[in-house]
């Protein structure tokens, strides 16, 4: 069972054969003849008489209607052929998406994996710099004793460790 109509490029296509064969012939349904509405001179609208709808109506030849059905099945045809076309076009692009989103996941999980690893690179580095410094803070103050051993007539001891501080102040700017 077809639906009553499809609508396709704004088009209305009816359903029914015989409809579509109406509609370009200009009837209705009914089999009832179909005429526009002339207008005079003034824009009024002008009725035709009932003895010119009969003058008229001409019934189309059977090589007409044919080709009207012809026509309809036709346009019907590739209207599905059309949305057909554009369902494959559409889950084409869908399965290529999902793979762009597969590898992007693949890499992001890639790069959250490196940040890790160098976040903690950073802190390693970190607890190693302040070893050093810790060391290098117990080397001064040792200095400074054994100068103050060594040469006890001196005032003031060199103060190293200010001196590396400053250092290290620097090498971080």
């Amino acid at each position: 069972m077809r639906p009553k109509q499809t609508i396709c490029g704004g088009a209305k296509i009816p359903s029914n054969p015989m409809e579509a064969f109406a509609e370009l012939v200009g009837g209705d349904q009914n089999d009832q003849i179909v005429l526009p509405l002339a207008a005079d001179q003034n824009d009024q609208v002008v009725q035709p008489s009932a003895a010119d709808q009969n003058d008229q109506a001409v019934q189309p030849s059977t090589d007409e209607i044919k080709r009207a059905k012809k026509r309809a099945r036709r346009m019907e045809y590739l209207d599905g052929k059309k949305v057909q076309q554009k369902i494959e076009d559409t889950e084409r692009q869908m399965e290529d998406m999902k793979t762009d989103f597969a590898g992007s996941e693949k890499e992001l999980a890639c790069l959250i994996g490196k940040l890790d690893q160098k976040q903690k690179d950073l802190e390693r580095s970190t607890g190693a710099l302040r070893l050093l410094q810790q060391k290098v803070e117990q080397q001064n103050t040792m200095i400074n004793m054994l100068q103050q051993v060594l040469f006890p007539g001196e005032a003031e001891p060199t103060n190293l460790s200010a001196w590396n501080n400053n250092e290290a102040r620097r090498a971080n700017n």
